[in-house]
């Protein structure tokens, strides 16, 4: 069995008719088009921890965290439903929006969207509450007993919410891929092969799923908000407002640790939460949980695997064009010379390069890392050009600014481990089989994660997206 990511590596979300994956260090978004075709679609970003290391702190990186994961969020679910957009004539409105912010129009677009957001789950999730528990505040003095009354005020208003929202088609549709996202996570941090099969046996619901953490942020902010005493009403709203921060820091930590412990005290502590999940996650079928096996393999075996995916489909390879630029070094280390990492676009032999995305903006970026000590920035390095000579990818430890190779970082134990997959028991280098799904033969996967070898996706996979 190949070594897998550790737990907690990978996440994801569903969208319209399709779910994102999201590993370490790039996600992908697998949507079943109105012509029951897979589409798949592939972002390699960097977080804003891996950017400024003060942001991976602890109780700082759940506010980061949190941002990310909206703004990622809106971005996947607005490119799953563009799928199923009825084309609208543009607008002046809209031709007036584009005009003043040009290239950056969608990225503002989606901005503002997470803005309005957050504006209307804040006075929803929390101002109506606390303005309910003001006014009964006339007759209850107890600050404890309102802190209460207000947190299950809170508690119900989001329960109504979610079961109002799950009677709409395209909301209970969405809940479905919920279901196939998390019993497909589950499947894969079990050891499980990834069939269908396999993963309709798993569990639906997660610790580490966004209700958990959405139900947390209520239940922590009853016993955070007991600490707010001012006499006026106003700057007791606002404290309400600016505490929202720490609410979802307290919720964030316990998530990510509860997440990858066994502990009968945490598990016992998820079990809400989890319950919550009844009402956002429904049984997925067959199609749904194919879709999220895509997307999840996509997230593991890189680029080439997408484009063969979507080739086997006669879906275009994408020839987008970003601002990606390597660098190679000769034997002289001043002699650089600069170019862009190419792929080639399998109908028409043109040359495209691979998408970078920032995690939070959307806008693409090159593959620049900065070194944290003394500010220099450096470049991803490859195969010398003149003398042919191989050299390895590395980047700069934050703390000692000691070089080390592309390795990840066990977010439990702190240990580093390479990205490589080996058969556990003789610790030889293997190729992940899968079992056709209609002949029951065997077929391996090849050239995985990006490394240049020509990726094959078997027929099981195919099987997926042929009628």
């Amino acid at each position: 069995m190949e070594k897998r990511l550790p737990i907690g590596a990978l996440g994801g979300q569903a969208v319209m008719e399709g779910v994102m994956m999201k590993g370490p260090k790039r996600y992908s978004i697998a949507v079943r088009t109105p012509d029951q075709k897979i589409n798949v679609k592939l972002v390699r970003y960097k977080t804003a921890g891996e950017k400024h290391s003060l942001l991976k702190l602890p109780f700082i990186r759940g506010v980061v965290n949190f941002w990310e994961s909206l703004t990622v969020g809106m971005r996947t679910l607005a490119y799953s439903s563009s799928f199923y957009e009825q084309k609208e004539e543009e607008t002046k409105a809209d031709r007036i929006f584009k005009d003043i912010f040009k290239e950056h129009a969608d990225n503002v677009l989606n901005g503002l969207t997470v803005i309005l957001s957050i504006i209307i789950a804040v006075a929803l999730f929390m101002l109506l509450p606390a303005g309910i528990g003001e006014f009964l505040g006339k007759w209850i003095k107890s600050r404890v007993l309102l802190s209460v009354i207000e947190g299950l005020l809170r508690l119900t208003i989001f329960l109504v919410y979610i079961a109002l929202i799950s009677q709409m088609e395209d909301i209970k549709r969405v809940f479905m891929y919920h279901g196939a996202e998390h019993k497909t996570i589950n499947c894969y941090e079990s050891g499980d092969e990834l069939t269908p099969e396999n993963i309709a046996r798993h569990s639906r619901y997660h610790k580490r799923c966004g209700t958990s953490f959405l139900f947390l942020v209520m239940i922590i902010s009853i016993f955070v908000f007991m600490f707010i005493t001012a006499e006026n009403v106003w700057i007791r709203l606002l404290l309400r407002i600016l505490l929202i921060p720490v609410v979802a820091s307290l919720s964030y930590e316990f998530i990510r640790l509860a997440g990858k412990s066994d502990s009968a005290i945490l598990n016992a502590l998820s079990k809400p939460g989890m319950w919550v999940q009844m009402l956002t996650t429904k049984e997925p079928d067959e199609e749904m949980i194919e879709v999220a096996i895509i997307s999840v393999e996509a997230v593991l075996y890189g680029k080439s695997y997408v484009d063969a995916v979507n080739e086997a489909q006669g879906i275009g390879v994408d020839k987008k064009k970003s601002s990606v630029s390597h660098t190679d070094v000769s034997e002289d280390q001043n002699d650089r010379i600069e170019y862009n990492e190419g792929y080639e676009n399998e109908e028409s032999g043109e040359e495209y390069e691979e998408v970078y995305e920032d995690e939070v903006s959307g806008e693409e970026y090159e593959e620049v890392y900065e070194d944290e000590v003394s500010g220099e920035e450096y470049e991803e390095v490859y195969e010398d050009k003149v003398s042919g000579e191989e050299y390895e990818e590395v980047y700069e430890d934050e703390v000692s600014g000691e070089e080390y190779e592309e390795v990840y970082e066990d977010e439990i134990s702190g240990e580093e481990y390479e990205e490589v997959y080996k058969d556990e028991d003789s610790v030889k280098k293997t190729t992940e089989v899968h079992r056709n799904k209609d002949s029951g033969d065997k077929s391996e996967k090849t050239g995985r994660d990006d490394s240049g070898e020509e990726f094959d996706i078997t027929d099981f996979e195919k099987s997926f997206f042929e009628d």
